[in-house]
């Protein structure tokens, strides 16, 4: 067996960029300590199911949604570029105008603010694309004005492929004619991320358990004893009812398919 990654030390320092703790992880650890610790297999499974639910748990989609957020309200932004008049409900006759002039610098900042949601962007068609924290910091030092920018971003997931029926990353500028089709593409994103979670978060456990020598390797499947755990734990996790199958084989074969699902 390799040493494990997923230890206790490494968890925890992951951990403390998220110092909050869900209901699920307090079950997985209350879990650990009912372990003995000399068994490094069962405590290195839990510490990797830890793991998971950091890296593809609740906090992973929060980049999506902020996505959606920022495209939906620079569409709202493209469609009153006139100006907009805000009216108070309480006191209807306190009138507050945003002029097109602040619409158009409010677009440049949601703009900048969407295009960080992508893992690279640039920010003309001469540029290379770079990582957008990299791309906004040396922003001041561009040698052309704000109207001639272009926000290219390159979406590199493969969701995004599939979604638009290629196969190399995507590129997509950031403008009127393309915010229906960010949002159309998140939205259906958001869709596929409820949908494929669970097999998602099974199939990361299954690879690294795997390759760490938690889980015996399998060509293409995953043996019994090991598919148990998996479901032991969504249960635990209270993803699945405690009743909601009994018998061994069928949760083998809720397993196997939730694995294929995320793939």
């Amino acid at each position: 067996m390799h040493d494990p990654i997923f230890s206790k030390e490494n968890y925890l320092l992951k951990a403390g960029h998220y110092p909050e703790i869900n209901h699920r992880e307090k079950a997985i650890l209350a879990k650990l300590e009912l372990i003995d610790k000399s068994d490094t297999r069962l405590v290195g499974l839990y510490y990797l199911v830890l793991w998971d639910l950091f890296l593809i748990g609740e906090r992973e989609d929060s980049t999506y949604i902020e996505r959606l957020t920022l495209a939906r309200l620079l569409r709202y932004l493209y469609t009153y570029e006139s100006g907009i008049i805000l009216m108070g409900k309480k006191e209807p006759f306190a009138v507050n105008e945003i002029s097109s002039k602040q619409i158009r610098e409010f677009q440049d900042v949601v703009k900048k603010q969407l295009s960080e949601t992508f893992l690279m962007v640039r920010l003309h068609e001469d540029a290379e694309f770079h990582f957008a924290r990299k791309t906004w910091s040396c922003e001041n030092a561009s040698q052309w004005p704000p109207d001639k920018r272009t926000i290219e971003v390159l979406e590199t997931t493969t969701f995004a492929m599939k979604y638009m029926n290629q196969d190399k990353p995507v590129r997509i500028v950031i403008d009127k004619d393309t915010i229906d089709l960010i949002i159309s593409m998140e939205e259906e994103r958001v869709i596929d991320e409820k949908r494929t979670y669970l097999g998602r978060f099974l199939s990361f456990i299954n690879k690294y358990a795997t390759k760490y020598g938690y889980f015996h390797h399998q060509e293409n499947t995953i043996s019994i004893p090991d598919a148990l755990f998996l479901y032991d734990t969504l249960v635990l996790l209270e993803f699945v009812q405690p009743n909601q199958l009994t018998d061994e084989h069928d949760k083998y074969l809720f397993i196997k398919k939730e694995l294929k699902n995320g793939k």
